[in-house]
């Protein structure tokens, strides 16, 4: 079964007391994290920007999810 995730990645800023980190957020972001669960081939049709950092990009290619075909930068 192949999945396309359509949605806004975001980064999500979590502040416990034990400090402060972020993480990826979104539903382009959990449909990847269990891609190798639920599907054979997981898609992305989201938009960032420039300035989305490169270690959250490496994430989703990692799982072997390719962002440039359907994915706008602006």
């Amino acid at each position: 079964m192949n999945i396309t995730a359509v949605g806004h990645i975001s980064i999500d800023t979590l502040i416990t007391e034990s400090g402060q980190f972020e993480q990826l957020g979104g539903p382009p972001s959990f449909m990847s994290a269990v891609s190798d669960v639920i599907a054979s081939k997981v898609g992305v049709v989201t938009r960032f920007g420039p300035d989305f950092p490169e270690v959250f990009r490496e994430l989703f290619r990692e799982r072997g999810i390719d962002l440039a075909p359907w994915t706008c930068e602006s």
